[in-house]
């Protein structure tokens, strides 16, 4: 079902029950707090006086990992990773600690986005340190919005890469999606 326009009554009127249910109750039916299954969801506009409830999700791998490949790829544990359904946006935030072994290179997190979307990681989409020393330590976020996307159920997996060459370390990687 979807919201639709009240009738207009005047004075005199004889609203009737099929008319009242549909002006109010069927309309107000359709407001969010109507639709809210769950506590802790958000509410997407999916068309024109249409909306759908959605689920804010991150994930979180405490463990520390490197890698010394120069291109996107997976740490020995994968991700984070956050799989959720998605509407045409998605607001999508992740981030770690970084590290290079190397003195001034350094070290790139980035989302790879497969399911009803597909969108390999790439630096365009990244988050990045570069050291002044090896081994210097940075703590950094990257947030941004995908749009547009294919709504259905959606994948968003962190990949890493080292800038430059070295081993890049990761620690404490996070990733917080909120679909729209």
């Amino acid at each position: 079902m979807a919201w639709t326009s009240p009738v207009t009554v005047v004075a005199r009127d004889v609203v009737t029950a099929a008319l009242w249910n549909a002006s109010v109750r069927d309309n107000l039916n359709e407001c969010a707090i109507a639709k809210a299954g769950t506590s802790g969801r958000i509410f997407a506009a999916t068309a024109a006086n249409a909306m759908a409830e959605r689920v804010p999700d991150s994930a979180l791998v405490a463990t520390a990992q490197t890698t010394a490949s120069t291109t996107y790829v997976n740490l020995t544990t994968v991700g984070p990773a956050v799989t959720h359904s998605v509407g045409v946006r998605s607001l999508a935030s992740w981030g770690a600690i970084m590290s290079n072994s190397t003195l001034g290179l350094g070290a790139r997190m980035a989302c790879d986005i497969s399911g009803a979307t597909t969108l390999a990681a790439s630096d365009t989409n990244s988050a990045a340190c570069e050291s002044g020393n090896a081994n210097d330590a940075f703590q950094i976020t990257w947030t941004t919005i995908f749009d547009p996307l294919t709504p259905g159920s959606t994948t968003f997996t962190s990949k890493y890469r080292a800038i430059g060459g070295g081993t890049a370390s990761f620690t404490t990687r996070i990733m917080t999606m909120i679909p729209f």
